[in-house]
């Protein structure tokens, strides 16, 4: 459904009854916040990039334990990242790029890891606004052991 511009006003219901592995309504048009039944489903691919979603990432994030990629840039999120957020063992390529993202980024390094594929490839949190410290030992936690592209700024 990437790149049709569907002018849906959010991410229709029936998509929670279907057994999905990816899930991708990039450019789509969607509205509105992200609908709580994403809590409950095995997706491992997120992709709702550069559409006009906006309100908080919601603590049930933290729920969807086999994402193994989540890409949320280009909308209009404002919270901070939810320490649930550290659940997420299997994510290894985040997008939060172009939100107005505030915070500790420090919820997004020290998520929980068990072994190689626990480890992120890569992270963009550009063009938020997260103002916290980075602690001089983030490239040091094991999450970070084998990242191949890490966007700050």
């Amino acid at each position: 459904m990437s790149s049709n511009p569907l002018n849906l006003a959010r991410l229709p219901d029936w998509l929670s009854k279907l057994n999905l592995f990816r899930l991708n309504f990039a450019k789509t048009g969607i509205t509105g916040h992200l609908p709580r039944w994403l809590s409950s489903t095995s997706i491992s691919m997120l992709d709702l990039s550069s559409n006009q979603l906006s309100g908080s990432l919601p603590h049930w994030i933290g729920n969807m334990t086999n994402l193994s990629i989540l890409n949320l840039s280009n909308n209009g999120f404002h919270s901070s990242i939810p320490l649930e957020f550290k659940n997420l063992s299997l994510l290894m390529d985040l997008d939060l790029h172009s939100n107005k993202f505030t915070g500790n980024l420090g919820t997004i390094f020290s998520k929980s890891t068990k072994d190689l594929l626990d480890h992120y490839n890569s992270i963009d949190v550009s063009r938020n606004r997260f103002v916290s410290h980075i602690d001089d030992n983030f490239g040091n936690k094991a999450s970070m052991e084998s990242i191949q592209v890490l966007l700050l700024s």
